[in-house]
């Protein structure tokens, strides 16, 4: 069975989702997918007006890796290249000395997991390492 969702045009690769029968066990997994896939869809929305903001600032576009940016100039201007979670600020590229938006440093990520570690007075010691293998070996398990 086929259910199609419809997005805005810029939402297309996930604007359609298969549904396949499932147990009651996993029923509770495919509920939290479809929560995740509208946070996600939200989520780049948010992101999008952000990107059309900065394409009307004329800001340079994302950084494209090896010699793609040379064979194709302007693709780093398309929505397509644009970070799924861009830094709120704009920097330097040290390599071409233009003014872009770069993805959020992997620093701040952990800073903002500390934190919430914090708030939910969890007394381990733990990281964004220790979610991701926790997440891992419960994936194993299951």
């Amino acid at each position: 069975m086929q259910l199609y969702l419809f997005t805005d045009t810029y939402l297309r690769k996930i604007s359609k989702i298969s549904l396949m029968p499932c147990g009651q066990d996993n029923y509770g997994a495919f509920l939290w997918y479809l929560q995740l896939k509208n946070d996600l869809i939200h989520h780049l929305s948010k992101m999008r007006t952000l990107y059309d903001f900065d394409c009307k600032q004329n800001i340079n576009g994302v950084a494209l890796p090896g010699a793609l940016e040379k064979k194709y100039p302007n693709a780093g201007k398309k929505w397509g290249w644009f970070w799924i979670f861009p830094s709120k600020s704009l920097s330097v590229d040290p390599r071409t000395q233009k003014v872009r938006r770069h993805h959020t440093h992997p620093a701040s990520v952990q800073r903002t997991f500390k934190t919430a570690v914090r708030e939910a007075s969890i007394t381990k010691i733990v990281s964004a390492y220790t979610l991701r293998h926790s997440f891992a070996t419960h994936l194993l398990e299951n």
